[in-house]
C-alpha cells in the first residue's frame, strides 16, 4: 500500500513513471543515444536505451554480469562496483553498441565510487584509512591505467 502511495504522490508531483523497479540508476549521454543503467536488488544490470527521443525509452536489456553500484561519465563511460567491491570498467560502449562488449576490472577493495565533473573516476577504500582514490576515466578500457590517492 506505501508503494502505491509514493508511486501515486511522484505522479501528482509531475514525475513520468517509467517501468523497472532498482537500487541504482545511473544515465549516459552518449551522442543522440541517451542511455539508462540500472542495477536492481539481485545485482542485475540493465540498460535502457533511446531516451533522447523518447523520455521512457525502449524496453530493458539485461547485460551479463553482477553489479551493486554504476556511475557513468560526461563522455560516456560507465563504471561499476560489484558485491566483492571490484571495481569495473564497461568497454566497447558506442553510439552503435551502447551495450558495450565487456567488462575490465580496474580495482578492488572500494566501498563506494562517483564520477567528477570533468569524467574521472572517485573511490573510496575499503581499507580503515577509507581512503579516497581516483584515475583518469579514458584509460580505463587499457589494461593499465593510472591510480593516485588523495590525502
Amino acid at each position: 500500500m506505501r508503494s502505491s502511495i509514493q508511486r501515486t504522490l511522484l505522479l501528482l508531483w509531475g514525475w513520468i513513471g517509467i517501468m523497472g523497479a532498482f537500487t541504482t540508476l545511473s544515465i549516459t549521454f552518449l551522442e543522440a543515444a541517451d542511455i539508462l543503467w540500472g542495477v536492481n536488488s539481485s545485482s542485475q544490470i540493465y540498460i535502457r536505451t533511446n531516451m533522447a527521443s523518447n523520455p521512457r525509452g525502449q524496453d530493458w536489456q539485461n547485460i551479463p554480469g553482477g553489479l551493486v553500484q554504476v556511475a557513468t561519465t560526461p563522455q560516456g563511460k560507465l563504471f561499476g562496483v560489484n558485491g566483492a567491491r571490484d571495481v569495473f570498467a564497461r568497454i566497447g560502449i558506442s553510439p552503435t553498441n551502447p551495450a558495450g562488449i565487456d567488462w575490465r576490472k580496474i580495482g578492488s577493495h572500494c566501498r563506494d565510487l562517483i564520477i567528477g565533473p570533468r569524467g574521472e573516476v572517485v573511490v573510496v577504500s575499503t581499507d580503515d584509512d577509507r581512503g579516497i582514490y581516483y584515475r583518469n576515466a579514458a584509460r580505463a578500457e587499457q589494461e593499465k591505467g593510472s591510480s593516485k590517492k588523495e590525502t
